[in-house]
């Protein structure tokens, strides 16, 4: 289901803030939307409790450097892929890609090969 996309995560900005090092893994929620401001509630239930995956486009910025951050259900404990790739510090790139959800609308982020990123992710639809 397509929906005007939405700010759901910004590592600069919503909790937990700060860059994702390599090795580390963050799980966030894609349930609401946020203003820019990163703070601000803009949509509850932006991606409604049934969607099992979620059109996405992952931004990432402020890079250290270099090395790869790989999108997965929430319930993930290992990488098996990249969902996007850095080679130097202070890039910004962006990627789009359909995620599977967990049963809670979460996701998980790792990092790996060395550098250090924030994350933005905008949703843009949602599958049943």
């Amino acid at each position: 289901m397509p929906i005007t996309p939405a700010r759901v995560f910004d590592s600069r900005h919503l909790s937990p803030v700060g860059p994702l090092a390599s090795g580390a893994t963050r799980t966030v929620s894609v349930a609401n939307s946020y203003l820019p401001d990163g703070a601000t509630l803009a949509t509850s239930n932006v991606v409604p409790s049934r969607a099992t995956a979620v059109a996405v486009n992952l931004t990432i910025t402020d890079t250290s450097g270099s090395g790869f951050l790989f999108l997965a259900p929430g319930t993930a404990t290992a990488v098996t892929a990249s969902s996007i790739n850095w080679t130097a510090p202070g890039t910004t790139v962006a990627n789009a890609l359909v995620v599977p959800l967990d049963s809670v609308r979460q996701l998980k982020a790792f990092v790996g090969g060395g550098g250090s990123a924030h994350f933005l992710l905008d949703v843009s639809g949602y599958y049943r």
